[in-house]
């Protein structure tokens, strides 16, 4: 796979939203009563409404991109400022289907998940202590890139089963090095 370094700004914020206890025990339930459906759309509402203060970091990186089955492969290393140091990050999609992502860690954290529009998709989030279940729903996902640079827009809620429900919105600009 031939590869390109390009330089990447990368801005996270993520809003946790099940900081009240009673919160959690409800979107437990309803995943063992099996209305997934009803959780997306309460997962909805929750973020249409005034949301807490997010935690956010920005991050100026290298970035390699390369095609592989037709496939383009976006990489970068993740710093302390994510909370992941020692883990490298790719972001890919086919290049006739822009708005289906797959997003791999590995390193200190080890999982892939799926960002499609609308679409709930189940991982598992493996960290240096235990492994998680992790639910993804993806609101929006706007994907400009190319081998040359882009932007990538996304607007996505992970639920960690038992333990938390954030909304994350990321926000890349790729472009050439300078």
């Amino acid at each position: 796979m031939e590869q390109s370094t390009l330089v990447a700004h990368i801005k996270t914020e993520q809003f946790n939203l099940t900081e009240h206890p009673s919160l959690s025990r409800l979107i437990d339930r309803m995943l063992d009563d099996g209305r997934e459906d009803d959780l997306a759309e309460l997962l909805l509402d929750l973020a249409a409404e005034d949301e807490p203060e997010p935690d956010s970091y920005e991050l100026t990186t290298e970035i390699t991109v390369g095609e592989k089955d037709g496939r383009l492969v976006f990489s970068y290393d993740e710093s302390a400022v994510s909370g992941m140091e020692g883990t490298k990050t790719e972001i890919s999609f086919a290049k006739d289907d822009r708005g289906l992502l797959f997003i791999s860690r590995y390193g200190s954290v080890k999982t892939t998940f799926v960002l499609e529009k609308g679409v709930r998709h189940t991982c598992t989030y493996q960290t240096p202590y235990m492994p998680f279940e992790m639910v993804v729903l993806t609101r929006s996902a706007v994907n400009t890139l190319t081998e040359k640079g882009g932007r990538l827009l996304l607007d996505y809620f992970i639920e960690i089963r038992g333990a938390a429900v954030q909304h994350v919105k990321l926000s890349m600009n790729v472009r050439e090095c300078p």
